[in-house]
């Protein structure tokens, strides 16, 4: 077999996904955001596609190109003509520059001329010094073309699809920015700004001038991948031949495995639906509401118009915060402390600032981007004021935490109020232990579905001699990826 035009190549990039061996001097190019599309054969995640904005792009090098003579030769498929940016109209395939400044900067460039929709290739060391050269035919999008651009110091040919398309005299030689890098979906200096929206593959770099013979084999070229797809194929047929007999033997014993799995699903949804509707009704129940208006009321009758005022204020941006959120099964971690937040704030106004609160997040957590379950925490705070720390006399203390612990949220919410036992004997906690007993049944689901351990755990913090310093109560919530919980296999 007749050697390819592309061995004797000085740097060449396949942009094979599971491939970077081929490089410049064994270094691979660098691959900023870029996806994987399949390239001219159809080969799957064999082609660099580029995403047509500043932060997708190839870079190559430095030294990637020989500053006497050469050829650029590389395949690409256009998805849409981007006026995006600014300076020259031209989506920008290839370029390298010659030196940093405002105009005529590019010493090796190819693109697409988006107004003539035709490929261009250029080359200068200035304004005076710059030769610019067009195809003849068109770029057609969703189209793998091939483009190739040979140079020396006499003259600048363009090669599309194969053809030579235009040959233009050239009276200087090729002058390179030290320590430049050729740069691939992208340009930019302070007038030209362009991207890129496509498929970019088979860049490869020679250190001398291709003849037409050449650049048409290199056109021509088959599919390097077609004896490793033969090989795979061959594989996976004599595989799939083998596990025939296995698969005929098992799919009725899958069959019933999936259907058993998927009725279990359907019990864990329901009780999951039948529990969050509970819980729901449990949360700032219309006991809450009728106190909250008592209050009130208890105010506007005593003249403290100003503090009603302000209570109002506070008790409508907590009904509305808990109607917004609501109908998502999921939220922030930011709106779950801002619900708690609100929470507080009533209550230490409608017990005149009898206790004191915090709400602590780590540093490391980002609270507008964390997810978790809604309405678990709240409760946990309702108890804690009501039955720790209003019957208590003296300084009264509240903590709520957050922080990561293994990909789940741990929430702690501490008191110094009279503890448990204390509480017992003074009055029955039937609606509190309910709402508690609803959250331990709605992390066991979670635990289920998610596979991981989340629980609630009550605990008394006492002296040496058993006398109490209030309680500690620990949340282990699952993180949410998005915002609403998914219903099937990703269970």
């Amino acid at each position: 077999m007749a050697a390819s035009p592309g061995d004797s190549a000085a740097a060449r990039f396949l942009f094979n996904y599971e491939s970077s061996a081929d490089g410049v001097n064994g270094t691979p190019a660098l691959m900023k955001n870029v996806l994987f599309d399949p390239d001219r054969f159809g080969n799957k995640k064999c082609a660099a596609y580029v995403l047509g904005n500043i932060e997708s792009y190839l870079k190559i090098g430095p030294g990637a190109i020989n500053p006497e003579a050469g050829t650029i030769s590389l395949w690409f498929c256009m998805h849409g003509w981007l006026s995006t940016g600014k300076g020259v109209d031209s989506s920008p395939l290839f370029s390298i520059k010659a030196h940093n400044g405002d105009n005529c900067t590019d010493a090796i460039y190819i693109g697409v001329d988006l107004n003539t929709k035709r490929l261009n290739g250029s080359t200068c060391n200035s304004c005076e010094e710059a030769v610019t050269v067009y195809s003849t035919d068109s770029v057609r999008l969703t189209q793998w073309h091939h483009a190739a651009l040979t140079y020396d110091d006499t003259h600048l040919t363009l090669y599309f699809d194969g053809q030579e398309q235009y040959r233009a005299p050239r009276g200087f030689r090729t002058r390179l920015l030290e320590g430049d890098s050729v740069v691939l979906g992208m340009r930019t200096s302070p007038k030209n700004e362009r991207y890129f929206l496509g498929s970019i593959d088979d860049l490869m770099i020679f250190d001398r001038v291709l003849d037409k013979s050449e650049i048409a084999a290199l056109y021509h070229a088959p599919d390097h991948n077609k004896r490793n797809i033969l090989i795979k194929w061959t594989l996976i047929l004599l595989a799939a031949a083998g596990a025939v007999f296995l698969i005929v033997i098992a799919v009725k014993r899958r069959i019933s495995v999936l259907v058993e799995r998927e009725k279990q699903k359907d019990i864990l949804r329901k009780r999951w639906l039948e529990l969050e509707n509970k819980v729901l009704s449990a949360q700032m129940d219309p006991h809450f509401v009728f106190n909250s208006l008592n209050t009130l009321q208890q105010m506007i009758l005593a003249s403290e118009n100003d503090k009603a005022q302000h209570y109002l204020a506070q008790f409508a941006k907590l009904i509305r915060t808990i109607l917004e959120t609501n109908t998502r099964d999921s939220v922030t971690l930011q709106e779950e402390t801002d619900i708690c937040e609100k929470y507080l704030e009533i209550e230490a106004l409608r017990f005149n600032q009898v206790f004191t609160y915090r709400i602590e997040i780590d540093p490391a957590i980002d609270p507008l981007t964390t997810r978790i379950p809604h309405f678990f925490v709240q409760p946990i705070i309702e108890n804690a004021i009501w039955h720790g720390l209003l019957p208590k006399e003296g300084p009264k203390q509240l903590t709520i935490s957050f922080r990561l612990s293994d990909n789940a949220m741990l929430c702690v919410v501490d008191d110094n109020g009279i503890g448990r036992r204390a509480s017992t004997a003074q009055q029955k906690r039937k609606k509190n232990s309910l709402a508690l007993q609803f959250i331990e049944q709605r992390l066991q689901l979670f635990s289920k579905l998610k596979k991981g351990y989340y629980y609630v755990r009550v605990n008394d913090k006492t002296t040496a001699n058993g006398e109490s310093l209030g309680t500690r109560v620990e949340i282990r919530l699952p993180l949410i990826k998005n915002e609403q919980y998914e219903t099937s296999d990703h269970y």
